[in-house]
């Protein structure tokens, strides 16, 4: 295989090409990451407090 290109790490590629747009895409997976699990941990919470669910009934609304 001629001029066969080796696969090289894309987060330093994207780094040095594009500083920015990585740093924000990093900011935005780590932000989601946060968010997504604040909710599902204090979901249950949420719902016996706030809305008076049997802690019973919590897992049946965590899988819709």
């Amino acid at each position: 295989m001629r001029n066969a290109r080796r696969p090289g790490p894309s987060g330093g590629v994207a780094l040095r090409r594009y500083p920015r747009r990585a740093v924000l895409g990093l900011a935005l997976f780590v932000g989601q990451a946060f968010l997504y699990y604040a909710i599902v941990f204090d979901l249950g919470t949420i719902l016996n407090g706030f809305f008076d669910i049997g802690s019973g009934s919590i897992p049946y609304f965590l899988a819709l």
